[in-house]
């Protein structure tokens, strides 16, 4: 056990108790007392903030998922004085993500200076995993969202990382904030397509956007083809371990856009298969004929427009890896 989960498990001999919780507080954690806490009535666990009620005066309405719950009792009457902020598990089947979730915010906690900043950014981080829990629950990612994960991974360490800094690849990886492009730089865009047919005829363009060049100074498709074994060379969690040892200092910056991709340290085990083997990374640019509609192209009252773009037809459209990156770099790209 890491982490909170690791103080949780403590808390059967040792901490003080409080009300309904056992608790322990975390000294990392310097803008307000924050616990890690377990109920005495069912040993669920629970982070807790204690804060002036001056620093709840802002929450309208107090995020909720499944799997957990935030309230708030306070510690002494009137409109004054101190309450607490209880953050708690509310289904047992969901305490390895919540675990993850009291991780997050206890590592951003940190980072704040004020009770009214501890709350803002323990709801910030609490509508981030609300998206996390609406998505995928406690049973992960499909298996069609582990393949275009692991693409858009392939993309950004066998690739992008050869021309800019880690901080500034990983900035780049725009696909898990739901924007139409995988990675947006200053001098290009990049939409990953991820396929393991044995044969791939086409990719599929699930946003009209996605292949909308206007107002990008360039704009590439990167077709990354894999085969899904038992006997391929990495699984997703590998191929994730590998790219923080390539980012060293920089590794942190991953763990945004990873919860908000879909994966989670504490899930690991669900994506031990299958095994990937990149098979073949191809990059075609998107300009004036490039096979596509445009979203000035459809009728009103047309939504949901989705479509596959047949590889052959971009034949024409085919460049270079080295083109792609001599365009993306700030400073040129040289392969040899």
């Amino acid at each position: 056990m890491t982490g909170l989960a690791e103080t949780w498990g403590r808390l059967k001999t040792s901490g003080h108790g409080v009300g309904d919780y056992v608790r322990l507080r975390l000294p990392a954690v310097a803008a307000c007392p924050t616990y890690a806490a377990k109920r005495t009535t069912d040993d669920s666990v629970a982070l807790i903030l204690e804060v002036d009620k001056r620093a709840l005066a802002g929450l309208s309405k107090l995020p909720a998922s499944k799997g957990f719950e935030l309230s708030t009792s306070a510690l002494s009457p009137g409109r004054s004085g101190r309450a607490r902020l209880i953050l708690a598990l509310s289904e047992p089947e969901f305490l390895d993500v919540f675990s993850s979730l009291a991780d997050d915010i206890a590592r951003t906690l940190r980072g704040v200076t004020s009770e009214t900043e501890a709350v803002a950014a323990l709801v910030d981080r609490l509508r981030t995993w609300q998206e996390f829990l609406r998505r995928f629950g406690s049973q992960g990612m499909s298996r069609d969202a582990c393949r275009g994960l692991y693409g858009e991974l392939v993309f950004l360490r066998d690739c992008l990382l050869k021309v800019l800094p880690g901080t500034e690849a990983v900035m780049a990886w725009a696909g898990p904030r739901r924007v139409p492009h995988d990675f947006q730089t200053r001098h290009g865009s990049v939409e990953v397509k991820t396929t393991a047919a044995a044969t791939p005829h086409s990719f599929r363009v699930a946003n009209i956007r996605q292949l909308d060049d206007r107002g990008i100074s360039a704009l590439y498709i990167c077709v990354v083809t894999v085969d899904e074994s038992e006997g391929g060379k990495e699984t997703l969690p590998e191929a994730i371990d590998g790219l923080r040892s390539a980012l060293g200092a920089h590794a942190k910056r991953l763990d945004e856009p990873l919860i908000s991709a879909g994966y989670i340290e504490a899930q690991r085990t669900l994506y031990d298969s299958p095994r990937y083997s990149i098979r073949s990374i191809r990059f075609f640019q998107v300009r004036d004929g490039f096979p596509r509609l445009l979203e000035s192209e459809i009728p009103n009252g047309v939504e949901g427009v989705s479509f596959a773009v047949a590889i052959a037809a971009c034949a024409d459209f085919a460049c270079s890896e080295s083109e792609v990156l001599e365009t993306l770099s700030p400073e040129g790209y040289d392969a040899d």
